[in-house]
This record gives structure tokens, C-alpha cells and sequence, in this order.
């Protein structure tokens, strides 16, 4: 069983890695430094939120969770301009 991730350290870790500064972070997610520090220590996300970071980063964050026990679906999120659309893999649906 896998431990419980946190998003917020690995989204932080991530950052470090593209050398991107917060400053520059925030201006792309649309909100206030204090906001990214907020995400740096949440163990949780909003899903909408971590697909604009997974687009910012260039990272996808989605798919550290498809092994997680508490995920009973695996889905697939295609993004397209400012389209998002969800589908369920197991069923080959759009969800």
C-alpha cells in the first residue's frame, strides 16, 4: 500500500526543478503568492487547480493518483485549448 501523497511538496518540488519562480508561478496560476504557499502545504487540490498546474509545469500531477488505493476509476483528462474533457478508461466514456 502506498503511502498518502502530498501534492503540495511535490508540486513545490517541482517548481524547484523547472526553475520557475513563484512570483512567475503565481502570475500564471492567476493568484497571490500567499496562495501558492497555501498549495505548497496542502496534502489535497482542487482537481481543476492541479490540471492548470500539471499545464503550468509541465508535469502531469493527475496521474500520481491512479494507483492510490482510494481511487476506485481511472480517468483520463484530455485538454484542448480551454477545453477539458473526462473520461472514465475503464469504460471508454466520456464521463
Amino acid at each position: 500500500m502506498k503511502n498518502k501523497i502530498h501534492i503540495g511538496s511535490i508540486i513545490k518540488a517541482r517548481l524547484k526543478e523547472r526553475k520557475m519562480s513563484i512570483i512567475d508561478f503565481s502570475d500564471a496560476l492567476h493568484c497571490c503568492r500567499s496562495n501558492v504557499y497555501k498549495i505548497f502545504n496542502s496534502d489535497n487540490i482542487d482537481i481543476n487547480r492541479l490540471v492548470k498546474i500539471s499545464q503550468i509545469l509541465d508535469y502531469d500531477f493527475i496521474s500520481l493518483y491512479h494507483d492510490q488505493p482510494q481511487i476506485k476509476k481511472r480517468f483520463i483528462i484530455e485538454i484542448t485549448g480551454n477545453n477539458m474533457q473526462i473520461i472514465d478508461e475503464n469504460d471508454k466514456c466520456k464521463v
